[in-house]
């Protein structure tokens, strides 16, 4: 279960845009300065713990020891006059025009996902500002993107965008925050959420053949396209997701809401007669209001006209379109991220939405009487105190289909069972901690390469920064557990003889979770800053947490600032600290992989994973295969010192496929990894379905 990587391809904005040297880039001279010694590309934990040893020796003279919390503090290093290597350099042409340039466009700051790639099409889409730039990937070996978009996409504001305004940024309320693509019954659309309360969704169908017939008359696409789905909900919208089955549409904004968009339907299974004709002059829109109490309101489409229509909101009724809006109330927060979840037959019954405040709220769509439920994230559940924890910022739900078979303990976890914690949160239930499989994750930089580069004078000074957060309790506080609840019991479960299965008890009497698993036997994944949980299931099935994923150790009370060199550093230009928000997540069924990014520039791949044998304490939990970018790209200075905008993920067009036909093992997957200073780094991902190793190349 090795991890095979190997060099990322790096395309840097002054290479895409034709850009002279001379011209500045926004964050474009955030590069890593130089290593002095060259680094190997791959490190085993030997020569690691050599090179931690000779960095602790240099600056101990400048008191950077070691911390107890694992960070350091600032030393008095002096900088070097060395050069950046030849590779680091801006390799484009020394002019700013030409006829291949292109304006440089502007990116919007603090958003979530601004990046997507289809996975029926060769389409990959970014928001700048409020247009969308589409663009075929032009090579399958090193995904190169053209500066001329081959498409745009300006989609127009609305009456009620006009009146609402911007959120982050008055002046430009129509900025996108976030972007997604998704299954919308047999159609793939593109669905993004507007700082004014916009959300918009295209048919990729229909970019599709814009492409194509742009392509064939040469003349680059306009907007000319109209968007299928056009709403506003009311203030800055953030969270998105779509269902498949249910031909569902859901947004939560910045009013502590979550609005849930239902299309009308025509399957004779969902419906019960003919719909009733719209009034004239109506909105087409069915719309109900549901309160933090669970008391449903009825809006009959928005108007005064007196018809005939439900009197709730009904999955066997479909013929109309239904609008549900949850107010959460007061107990709210923002919800970055929403996601549904689907009972055994595959159709929607609720949304979870894990709000900034660490709640995971459990709305149920059809229930006209159930109250809206909610559970602590483990921060909170272990200390209900409101400060100083990490907050709340992604949701998965995974099928039972997404997770991959594993044949031992590490394999499932990523580190050995003695280097796990078993703990017990009252509350919350009984969760293996997996903090230490970070030492298993090949070429994973876990120090900040200005930390190892002896650049520590290059770090600015800010608030207080917050230590880490404990999300359990070790000792007589941390409650009774089962004596096999040890890391003994699943020592023995990696030893036994291929069919043999060792006896145990279930851990408690008590089911700690709402839903301790989906109704379709799904498990949900929450995000925090830095941290992974697997919910446990039931009472049998513990949850699995990994904290401090894709932090990296940098001096105590330090952040890297928007313009560290004009004297007046902007704290909230950090990128480490609060950037550091695992909110971009993607789910990849076909490879039973999640991928997580962070704008602090990290990305996360999380194999989700389930042990065959019955034996070991857990049923499902999941390992982390890498971190990018790794070690090696940050020697070669690939990866820039500024925000990630967006990370995306599809497969590469026929490569494994043909006709819709398998043709080989696996398929392989383009992974992109878009930066503000319009630096790309693209890898590609595959698994060996013979060997189940997830292979970065």
């Amino acid at each position: 279960m090795a991890l095979d990587i190997s060099n990322c391809h790096c395309s840097t904005g002054h290479e895409r845009y034709r850009l002279a040297d001379s011209v500045k880039l926004p964050w474009d001279k955030r590069c890593f300065p130089p290593l002095t010694d060259p680094v190997p590309t791959w490190r085993s934990e030997s020569d690691l713990s050599s090179e931690s040893d000779e960095l602790a020796s240099h600056i101990s003279d400048g008191d950077t020891s070691e911390s107890s919390s694992g960070e350091l503090s600032l030393g008095q290093v002096e900088d070097s006059d060395q050069e950046l290597p030849e590779e680091a350099a801006h390799l484009g042409p020394e002019n700013a025009g030409g006829v291949d340039s292109y304006p440089v466009p502007d990116i919007a700051d603090w958003r979530l996902n601004l990046t997507t790639l289809s996975q029926r099409y060769n389409i990959y889409a970014v928001a700048y500002g409020e247009v969308i730039h589409i663009f075929r990937v032009r090579s399958c070996v090193d995904h190169t993107l053209p500066a001329r978009p081959d498409l745009t996409l300006r989609p127009v504001q609305s009456e009620a965008g006009c009146a609402v305004g911007g959120y982050l940024d008055e002046e430009n309320g129509h900025y996108i925050n976030h972007m997604i693509i998704g299954d919308l019954g047999d159609m793939e659309i593109l669905l993004f959420a507007c700082d004014d309360g916009d959300v918009l969704a295209y048919y990729t169908s229909h970019i599709e053949n814009a492409l194509t017939l742009s392509s064939n008359s040469h003349v680059p696409g306009s907007n000319d396209l109209v968007p299928f789905f056009h709403e506003n909900v009311g203030i800055s919208a953030w969270g998105l997701a779509v269902h498949q089955k249910s031909r569902l549409i859901g947004v939560a904004n910045n009013s502590h809401q979550v609005h849930v968009f239902a299309m009308a339907l025509t399957d004779p299974r969902l419906t019960d007669g003919e719909a009733l004709p719209r009034p004239h002059g109506c909105e087409p829109w069915i719309s109900f209001n549901k309160d933090e109490g669970g008391d449903l309101g009825w809006i009959l489409w928005e108007c005064k006209h007196q018809q005939t229509a439900p009197q709730k909101p009904e999955p066997h009724r479909r013929q109309y379109a239904y609008h549900l809006s949850f107010n959460l109330g007061i107990e709210g927060a923002n919800m970055p991220n929403i996601a549904f979840s689907s009972n055994s037959e595959g159709d929607a019954v609720a949304v979870y939405a894990f709000d900034i405040e660490e709640r995971l709220w459990i709305l149920d769509i059809w229930s006209d009487s159930a109250p809206m439920q909610h559970e602590w994230g483990l921060y909170r559940t272990h200390s209900l105190r409101r400060q100083g924890y990490p907050r709340g910022w992604g949701v998965l739900v995974l099928p039972e289909s997404s997770f991959l078979p594993t044949n031992t303990y590490q394999e499932s976890l990523g580190l050995r069972p003695e280097e796990a914690k078993y703990v017990f949160i009252p509350k919350a239930g009984y969760y293996i901690d997996t903090e230490e499989a970070i030492e298993h994750i090949k070429n994973n930089s876990t120090r900040h390469p200005w930390v190892r580069a002896r650049k520590t004078h290059r770090f600015n000074r800010s608030r207080p920064q917050r230590p880490r957060s404990k999300w359990y309790s070790i000792g007589p506080s941390m409650g009774p557990t089962p004596s096999w609840w040890n890391a003994g019991h699943d020592k023995v479960a990696d030893n036994l003889p291929l069919g043999t299965n060792l006896t145990k008890k279930p851990l408690s009497k008590t089911t700690y979770r709402l839903h301790p698993l989906d109704a379709d036997n799904s498990s949900v994944m929450r995000t925090y800053e830095t941290d992974i949980e697997l919910l446990g299931g039931d009472r049998d099935n513990p949850g699995i947490m990994f904290s401090h994923s894709i932090d990296q150790k940098r001096p105590n009370d330090t952040y890297i600032d928007e313009e560290p060199d004009d004297g007046d550093p902007d704290p909230w230009g950090a990128i480490t600290g609060d950037r550091s928000r695992l909110a971009n997540l993607l789910h990849v069924p076909e490879l039973c992989l999640v991928v997580a990014g962070s704008p602090c520039g990290r990305v996360a791949l999380v194999t989700l994973t389930r042990p065959t044998s019955s034996s070991y304490s857990f049923k499902r939990g999941f390992r982390v295969d890498a971190i990018l970018p790794r070690t090696i790209e940050e020697d070669r200075q690939l990866r820039p010192m500024c925000p990630l905008i967006g990370v995306a993920i599809g497969p590469i067009p026929t490569a494994g496929y043909s006709r819709d036909k398998r043709l080989f093992d696996e398929r392989r997957y383009r992974l992109m990894l878009h930066y503000m200073d319009h630096r790309i780094l693209s890898y590609e991902v595959y698994r060996n379905m013979n060997s189940k190793e997830l292979s970065i190349i």
